[in-house]
């Protein structure tokens, strides 16, 4: 089946063609995807699984994780992961390649910490050098 997407006004079809080849391109495959129980993520590994891949869904909290896995049928593998810990990245990388390697990552995920003035949670701007390239 071919499916056209077109655009309002414009003569002819838009350049993407959703078809059975399209749909497969990423069949075998394997993608981390960070901050993935809800959300942006969820939707983004939803859909790399509905292109064919096997994705490796990190998140720091793991209430979704039933859930979320359940939604993949069998092809969404979840695992707790802070990804401000380069020991958390280690056990997703390692769970990536006994599931066929890495072929991708989609790190959605934020690094949120209260603010020491007030304690509140929301982004401080005043991240050193050093710690951006850490996160990074």
């Amino acid at each position: 089946m071919v499916r056209t997407c077109s655009e309002e006004g414009a003569s002819g079809t838009h350049p993407l063609v959703l078809n059975e080849e399209y749909m497969n391109r990423l069949e075998g495959k394997t993608i981390i995807v960070t901050g993935a129980a809800k959300g942006q993520g969820r939707q983004e590994a939803l859909d790399l699984v509905a292109q064919g891949a096997i994705v490796v869904a990190t998140e720091v909290d793991d209430s979704s994780a039933e859930l979320l896995q359940a939604a993949g049928n069998g092809n969404i593998h979840f695992i707790k992961h802070d990804v401000s810990k380069e020991e958390d990245w280690c056990r997703v990388v390692e769970l990536a390649v006994r599931l066929g390697g890495v072929h991708g990552l989609v790190n959605n995920a934020g690094i949120y910490r209260p603010n020491p003035r007030d304690g509140q949670f929301r982004y401080s701007f005043d991240r050193t050098t050093q710690s951006w390239q850490f996160a990074l």
